[in-house]
């Protein structure tokens, strides 16, 4: 994601802060959901509901193609087959108990090129598939009413897994929501009928807060003296809310080169403390690591004697 990085010395933002920096790491996240659409024919014939359980029913399109179909009870009692049709023209539908055809099995039926998915046919609105915010449900309609039978699928990637709540409207509409945890640019693919609908794949810019937004404040202060000796105590304090000491370590080299560890110890909840007593003029290198590893800033320069380059004092 963006991070802001602010750098303040006496309060004050330096020179290029606050510096804005994109992190990758754990890689995109993904999530989908799939809706179907079905065309419904009346069997010709009647069947018990014991029967249905063990009746297998299938479709044949003119090409060939022959795919399964699925057997319900309608409201008016008859047999319903339903089927997502794929292309225009006659298609066999063969009902089977067995291996063997039931009464009235096969029948033909005729698609026609209104009852194929379209997916240039589906319009979507709702500025959620332009700009969307974290934490909240980002919602956008999808009108399948004039698109024909086909199944809708949506998946969204990027730097969160996003809930993807789904209403029915049953009348051809459909509510979709996206919920992410994390700001970013999103890729939203909405197909319809296997193809993607106009202006799929989205991208979405999503802002506000994160689910882990961590703010880390290094701060170095200086003592009170305002040049600090060969021989005396110095101290480089740091600010990191959070830790504890015990996985935190320090060294210093010298000018010339000779590193030593430091003493580190909490002045209050968060905030620490370097202490090193130097033993020679120039600009130390103190270096902080928190198990193991540099914390931001690390390593810091401090001055002992004038102050001619950078580096606390």
């Amino acid at each position: 994601g963006e991070y802001k990085i602010s750098v303040k010395f006496g309060d004050k933002h330096i020179k290029g802060s606050p510096y804005v920096t994109k992190i990758t790491g754990e890689g995109r996240k993904r999530n989908q959901i799939s809706v179907g659409s079905c065309s419904e024919v009346s069997f010709p014939g009647k069947v018990s509901d014991a029967e249905i359980r063990s009746l297998n029913a299938s479709i044949q399109a003119p090409s060939g193609l022959e795919e399964p179909c699925f057997l319900k009870r309608l409201p008016n009692g008859n047999i319903g087959i339903s089927f997502t049709p794929r292309e225009v023209g006659e298609h066999v539908v063969s009902v089977k108990r067995m291996g063997k055809h039931i009464a009235n099995s096969p029948f033909k039926i005729t698609v026609g090129e209104r009852e194929v998915g379209d997916a240039k046919k589906v319009k979507v609105t709702g500025n959620a598939l332009k700009d969307g915010k974290t934490h909240v449900d980002n919602v956008f309609t999808v009108d399948t009413r004039n698109a024909g039978y086909g199944g809708l699928s949506l998946s969204i990637e990027g730097p969160s897994k996003a809930d993807i709540q789904c209403k029915d409207n049953e009348d051809g509409t459909l509510n979709i929501s996206y919920k992410p945890t994390e700001p970013g640019y999103y890729i939203v693919n909405l197909k319809f009928a296997d193809h993607h609908v106009e202006g799929s794949p989205f991208t979405v810019k999503v802002i506000g807060e994160g689910s882990n937004r961590q703010r880390e404040k290094i701060q170095r202060q200086r003592e009170a003296v305002p040049i600090t000796e060969v021989g005396s105590e110095c101290k480089l304090t740091f600010k990191m809310p959070g830790i504890t000491c015990f996985d935190l370590s320090a060294t210093v080299t010298s000018p010339g080169g000779v590193t030593e560890d430091a003493e580190i110890n909490e002045i209050e909840d968060g905030l620490y403390a370097v202490h090193f007593v130097p033993k020679e003029l120039g600009v130390h290198t103190v270096s902080v690591r928190y198990k193991d590893m540099h914390i931001p800033g690390s390593p810091f320069q401090f001055t002992v004697g004038p102050l001619k380059d950078g580096g606390a004092h």
